[in-house]
């Protein structure tokens, strides 16, 4: 004989929980800079909720959301003045340097059935976005030289990574170092390895234009990769040997013809100097196989670019039409600085002025 045994339960729905009852929702930026990538992550309320929603506006009367509608009815939506979007936890946004001092408001509301009234939102908040901030320079100690190195220590004061970042800083260089050639520096990081660098004399220990009087101060200029709220050492000291080959790609300039072509690496830009439009060509080696190939191309030459101006008869005048020069105003393994003169012209045949 086959016996059954039933047990039967009873179950209930779970009671609403009171917002009092859990860490109350809020929101944090990280890090809030114009130029780089902002995190916004959200906060408190159930462990794992239903939706959680991020609201983004750039004044706050939209998300006065309770005054308008239900905060457990709130959807993903993109109007003119309101963004809503469904997030894990947080989100990463590029902010434009175009954003430098604007402000956004933000709220993160999450919705539950387990919550009361099914909803909660976190107050309003406000990002008004700041300048990129420099890398700070902390001196290493006193007492150093240019022979074992004088040495400075850079530190991303921002939780910020940096690559490639173009940095300009000043070293005192006592009077018994006698520096006269600025070619016998170098700059190296604390393993020895050399980094592209131009070296320029700020002054002298006596009249700045006397050039057989030795440095005192000295500016160099350089671009560094750094972590984000990481530190660094950087030496200027007198090069031990013959120079070394950098690992680092070294900006390089070159004029063929009426074009100049200018290499940093990871780029390569080219300039036509007989019909100028700033960028005649420019590649982007995003495979890092170090060559420019034509997918690669981010810039193609195009007859309608370049800078344009149109007078009241319509006559159009561009610097396609005039023949430019170049200033080469700095130029070594860390930097160049072009400065380029063009005229805007009319097309021939099309009347005006000529030029302006």
């Amino acid at each position: 004989m086959l016996t059954f045994a039933l047990s039967l339960y009873a179950f209930t729905a779970p009671a609403p929980v009171s917002t009092d009852e859990l860490a109350p929702v809020s929101i944090t930026v990280q890090p809030g800079i114009a130029g780089t990538t902002t995190t916004l992550r959200t906060h408190g309320g159930p462990v794992a909720p239903a939706q959680r929603l991020l609201a983004v506006a750039l004044t706050p009367t939209p998300l006065q959301i309770p005054d308008w509608f239900p905060l457990d009815q709130l959807q993903p939506q993109s109007t003119g003045s309101l963004l809503v979007v469904s997030v894990e936890q947080s989100v990463t946004i590029w902010i434009p340097n175009t954003w430098l001092g604007s402000t956004l408001y933000v709220r993160a509301i999450v919705q539950d059935d387990t919550l009361s009234g099914g909803a909660v939102a976190s107050p309003i908040e406000a990002i008004t976005f700041v300048p990129f901030p420099d890398l700070t320079f902390t001196p290493t100690g006193p007492g150093q030289n240019l022979t074992n190195g004088i040495t400075v220590e850079l530190t991303d004061p921002a939780a910020v990574a940096r690559w490639r970042e173009p940095l300009t800083f000043g070293i005192p260089v006592a009077e018994a170092e006698g520096l006269l050639d600025l070619d016998s520096l170098e700059l190296v990081d604390a393993s020895g390895l050399p980094f592209p660098a131009a070296f320029s004399v700020a002054t002298r220990w006596g009249n700045v234009g006397d050039t057989a009087a030795a440095v005192q101060w000295l500016h160099v200029k350089t671009n560094v990769d750094l972590a984000a709220g990481a530190s660094r050492e950087l030496s200027v000291r007198r090069r031990p040997g013959a120079p070394f080959d950098l690992v680092i790609p070294q900006v390089s300039l070159t004029q063929i013809d009426d074009r100049m072509v200018i290499e940093t690496g990871m780029a390569r830009f080219e300039v036509d100097l007989a019909a100028f439009d700033l960028f005649r060509q420019v590649h982007v080696d995003r495979n890092m196989n170090g060559a420019f190939e034509m997918e690669e191309r981010m810039v193609a030459p195009h007859a309608d670019r370049g800078a344009w101006i149109t007078d009241d008869f319509g006559v159009s005048y561009g610097t396609r039409h005039g023949q430019s020069t170049v200033e080469i105003e700095e130029h070594s393994p860390a930097f160049t600085r072009l400065a380029f003169h063009s005229e805007h012209r009319a097309a021939p045949g099309t009347g005006g002025i000529g030029r302006d």
